[in-house]
């Protein structure tokens, strides 16, 4: 028998790897990238998800591969240009760091 712990991890794990969770979580990114959302706006909502990385090269990657995977190009020109201009460092770090537990 599961107890009751395991039973909430399971759901949690289900959650996190739902197609729906990756959506949100890869748009909340790149609306906090793009600078459309700040922190404080998505801490407002009553939840909300970001990617579950180590780095930030691994976020990059991460929602890089996610928009190209959905043929979303211009995202990912969104995205490269603001990587490549350094003006997105401090929220790639602040989103890395937010999601460490």
């Amino acid at each position: 028998m599961q107890d009751r712990g395991d039973e909430e991890k399971n759901n949690l794990e289900d959650i996190i790897n739902s197609p729906k969770y990756l959506e949100e979580a890869m748009f909340n990114a790149y609306l906090l990238l793009t600078e459309q959302l700040s922190m404080g706006d998505l801490e407002d909502e009553i939840g909300f998800w970001l990617p579950q990385v180590e780095d930030e090269e691994s976020l990059i990657k991460e929602i890089l591969s996610y928009y190209e995977s959905q043929e979303e190009y211009e995202k990912c020109q969104d995205i490269k240009e603001l990587v490549d201009s350094g003006k997105c460092l401090t929220t790639l770090k602040n989103m890395v760091n937010y999601t460490k537990w």
